[in-house]
């Protein structure tokens, strides 16, 4: 499925539009297996709160909150501009970026798994935004200072 970009903000206490819910399930797939599982019940399948708090054994409140988190994770314009391009990353670049910003780990999270220095993934993980909207809007002088200005190029 094409994903498209969310751009309207997204209130959880009312009736989202099933085009909405399809878009946040697409997304979603680039997220972590029990962040994804949670959208999937949610938005998916239908599932009631309560009974998907039962599920992980946690608070509706708890549920809830972590739901927002996730919702707004994936609405986030560097979420979806990243999983939109993070196959023009380099290997190691494209590791850390799944890792730290579409699947929401820690630096020391991330550099454990993949078996790097904390300092890599860290540096690594700040140069992928900028990175990816260079690659993606060409490397003239005017995309890089957008890119400087949009991404945080240090």
């Amino acid at each position: 499925m094409e994903t498209d970009f969310i751009v309207q903000k997204i209130d959880l206490r009312k009736h989202i539009q099933t085009n909405i819910k399809s878009q946040i399930v697409a997304w979603a797939e680039f997220l972590a297996d029990a962040d994804r599982m949670v959208l999937h019940a949610v938005f998916l399948h239908a599932q009631q709160l309560r009974a998907v708090a039962a599920a992980r054994r946690v608070s509706v409140d708890n549920l809830r909150k972590q739901l927002r988190r996730l919702v707004e994770h994936v609405n986030s314009p560097e979420f979806q501009f990243i999983a939109k391009h993070i196959e023009l990353l380099p290997p190691p670049t494209q590791a850390i970026a799944r890792k730290c910003i579409l699947q929401r780990q820690s630096i020391s999270e991330a550099a454990r798994e993949l078996r790097l220095a904390a300092d890599f993934v860290r540096q690594h993980r700040r140069m992928a935004l900028p990175m990816l909207k260079v690659l993606v809007m060409g490397s003239d002088s005017a995309s890089l200072e957008n890119a400087t200005r949009l991404g945080g190029v240090s």
